[in-house]
């Protein structure tokens, strides 16, 4: 008797089945991806890079390092699932439609709240150093 295509120990599509190894090595990949091909995202690194170096000028302790970290995380994290979701959407069809556009802007919506919340943390914690408080 043949395995059924419905049998819940065969959800997982062949490209995933595998080892720990693999999986990293294809959720790299995709970093490297986005990184490669988003002008955005490369945008925001060099921001980010100019960020960091500003913590260390300014001698960041440890709570304003993990608030910096998990807000440059967040803009990188909300960019990559927006090119994943217009990449998905471009994937089915680029034909014009109502929902992809406003699936579109919803998730670039999320990237400019992500950045506008950095903004103001980056503001919150260096404002003060470089005013001298």
């Amino acid at each position: 008797m043949t395995e059924s295509k419905l049998n819940p120990d065969n959800l997982t599509p062949p490209r995933y089945r595998g080892s720990l190894l693999s999986a990293f090595h294809n959720a790299i990949r995709g970093i490297l991806i986005a990184f490669k091909n988003e002008r955005n995202l490369q945008v925001q690194m060099v921001i980010a890079t100019v960020v960091i170096f500003a913590g260390i000028v300014f001698e960041l302790n440890i709570t304003e390092w993990a608030i910096i970290s998990i807000s440059i995380s967040f803009v990188i994290v909300t960019e990559m699932l927006n090119t994943a979701i217009e990449n998905t959407l471009n994937r089915i069809s680029l034909e014009e439609h109502p929902l992809t556009r406003n699936a579109k802007d919803v998730a670039a919506g999320a990237v400019l709240i992500s950045c506008i919340a950095a903004v103001v943390i980056g503001c919150q914690i260096f404002i003060p150093k470089i005013l001298g408080n």
